[in-house]
């Protein structure tokens, strides 16, 4: 059986480094990944190969904390970062609309703010120029929004959140839509009456609507800037102003003498593909190994595949290829599935049977769903108590954590499941949660006569 991509890469870079005199270090390295997830997966496996001896593990880490940290930027790791993030927004928002906070709540901003951090930080990975993007939005917007055409509730009540009006007036919908299906003039002078009414709050409402375009560059620019006063930042924003200083000559991210080494990464934006070539170095420069890349596409279907994913993979191993030469090649041992992937869907009642039917599989084993494709007739184990790494657990809800847990069959004390696990999920956190509920919820007492 193959061994894992990155045990591979482990002992390599081990007996490279481990002989009496080995330079550079293993400390000298850095590798980065698309997760941190990876990075402790590599570290056990060096200190497998360190057999329990003294080791200085290299820097694991992420090109997101790499870059957070040579900026000098907060809330890396921070759960409360994005509201924080959020909330620069939101006082972006009032500054730039010349709204109150009691015309516009923050809680009911919350969802329109998450809205526009995922566009500001779309925008800002793809190194868009923010003017010229958003005024042709604002030139789509005046052609093709007409707020009087059959708008159901739904969308009534999205435009109304956008343009700040607390309580969507649905009778002004019904009246729009109703008039918009009129074969006839209006008979009576109150019909029509009503008719006007509702044309002048839905042109009212349409220039409400399509002032906010007009604004979204100035807002865009104008969080930013609340943003850098405190050093916050999300993730485009972050790669974004590496990018600029980079090509300004303001950052180097390859002067520390560290040996860079990317392992595993996929679909990059535009944004990372610079950093990435700024980390490669210019033409002439390739042979001083500032940086190596290794890539685990093995499966033939993304190899082969004519669409997004084999483009991501052609250009990545194209642009940024894989070592050729010593000290740094390495001939992977390619894993059984990349000749064969076996599949197999199992029906269950609800989310949390899933674990139920994962213990079965644990129990019973796997030979009655797929067969070992390199040694057929032989059944491969689901599950081996003496590798438990070896078998990866991928939920797709993180509350069905404990659930899983609790199934798990007798015996086995160690699994691998990809998932964290939320703190609004512990008991001491629903306590405090209903304690303040209660305290802001509840009176002050009368005790008077």
């Amino acid at each position: 059986m193959a061994k894992p991509f990155l045990q591979q890469i482990a002992e390599h870079f081990y007996s490279l480094t481990s002989q009496p005199g080995a330079t550079p270090p293993l400390y000298q390295y850095r590798f980065i990944f698309h997760n941190q997830r990876a990075g402790i997966f590599l570290c056990h496996y060096l200190e497998q190969c360190a057999n329990a001896r003294p080791l200085l593990l290299p820097e694991c880490t992420t090109m997101n904390s790499l870059i957070r940290r040579r900026l000098h930027l907060s809330g890396g790791e921070d759960p409360n970062n994005e509201l924080l993030v959020i909330h620069k927004i939101y006082l972006a928002y009032l500054e730039v609309m010349e709204l109150g906070s009691e015309e516009r709540s923050f809680e009911d901003f919350y969802d329109l703010g998450q809205a526009l951090l995922r566009d500001f930080d779309d925008i800002d990975k793809h190194l868009i120029e923010v003017d010229s993007f958003l005024e042709n939005l604002l030139n789509h917007k005046e052609l093709t929004e007409d707020l009087s055409t059959f708008l159901s509730r739904r969308q009534w009540s999205a435009v109304s959140k956008l343009i700040y009006d607390k309580d969507p007036d649905w009778s002004v919908l019904e009246m729009v839509n109703e008039v918009a299906t009129e074969e006839t003039e209006t008979k009576t002078e109150e019909e029509q009456k009503k008719k006007e009414e509702a044309t002048k709050k839905m042109q009212k409402m349409k220039k409400r609507f399509l002032d906010f375009w007009i604004k979204l560059p100035d807002i865009y620019r104008r969080a930013k800037s609340l943003m850098k006063k405190e050093g916050l930042a999300y993730e485009g924003m972050m790669l974004r102003e590496a990018v600029r200083q980079i090509e300004e000559g303001e950052l180097n991210l390859t002067d520390d003498g560290m040996i860079t080494v990317f392992v595993g990464l996929n679909a990059q934006t535009p944004a990372m593909y610079k950093i990435l070539d700024h980390f490669r170095g210019s033409d002439k420069d390739k042979d001083k190994n500032k940086a190596i890349f290794y890539w685990d596409y093995f499966t033939s279907p993304i190899l082969d595949s004519p669409g997004l994913a084999g483009s991501f993979v052609r250009y990545n191993t194209t642009n940024y290829p894989a070592p050729t030469d010593e000290p740094y090649h390495i001939d992977f041992e390619v894993p059984d599935q990349a000749h064969e992937l076996h599949t197999a869907l199992i029906s269950t009642a609800s989310a949390v049977a899933q674990t139920a039917a994962i213990r079965k599989l644990i129990e019973d084993g796997w030979e009655k769903i797929v067969e070992s494709p390199s040694r057929p007739g032989e059944s491969a184990p689901l599950y081996d108590p003496h590798e438990p790494l070896r078998t990866a657990i991928v939920l797709p809800d993180e509350s069905l954590l404990l659930p899983l847990l609790s199934n798990m069959p007798k015996g086995i004390d160690k699994i691998n499941v990809t998932m964290g696990y939320p703190i609004k999920g512990i008991p001491v956190a629903a306590m405090l949660s209903l304690l303040l509920r209660s305290g802001t919820s509840s009176a002050p007492a009368n005790y008077g006569p």
